[in-house]
């Protein structure tokens, strides 16, 4: 008895999956202290949801928000009550089918005992400060304690340059017209 092996071959079609994405993520350090969160997401994969999440270290993370998606392409959260101190965010957006994408990692250095609040940290061109007088000085110093830039303040929100310094540990020091000083660290990237 002769066998044989009659081998069938059908079509195969792959169906790619398609990844939720974002186009852009931004946070807002308010006066009081709140963290408004703004992002912006494509509209070509159908998303149910967005999930905020919070962390001190950028690895421990915790679910402070979910908001569910829609039509719209623009979102809004704003943290009412973030750490005393680092504060890491990002934005977890997941679709129909269970795929989801992180947005890059944001972090702010909030003291609300001092009402001081730099962001970006790490930074890489521009340190936004927010404090909570309105004219004073600001001074950026290294690890050894040398002052590589001073500056006035003239508004409760000032800007700096950072692009000159190289990586590494620096601090912020921010006084008022009394001489009340706070310090906060941060990095360069």
């Amino acid at each position: 008895m002769a066998a044989f092996v009659l081998l069938l071959l059908l079509p195969f079609k792959h169906i790619p999956l398609q990844t939720p994405s974002f186009v852009s993520f931004n946070f807002q350090v308010n006066a009081g202290g709140t963290v408004d969160l703004q992002w912006s997401a494509s509209n070509d994969v159908a998303s149910i949801r967005f999930e905020i999440e919070r962390s001190r270290d950028k690895t421990a993370w915790e679910k402070i928000g979910e908001i569910t998606a829609g039509s719209m392409q623009h979102y809004a959260f704003t943290d009412n009550q973030p750490y005393d101190g680092i504060n890491c965010y990002r934005i977890k957006r997941i679709n129909n089918a269970g795929n989801y994408v992180y947005t890059p990692v944001k972090a702010v250095h909030i003291s609300k005992a001092a009402l001081l609040y730099i962001w970006p940290d790490p930074v890489k061109d521009i340190l936004h400060i927010r404090c909570g007088y309105r004219s004073g000085s600001v001074e950026v110093i290294d690890a050894s304690g040398k002052i590589l830039q001073e500056l006035t303040i003239t508004a409760f929100t000032t800007n700096i340059s950072v692009l000159q310094l190289k990586g590494g540990v620096y601090f912020l020091r921010v006084k008022d017209n009394n001489n009340k000083q706070t310090v906060q660290k941060f990095i360069k990237e």
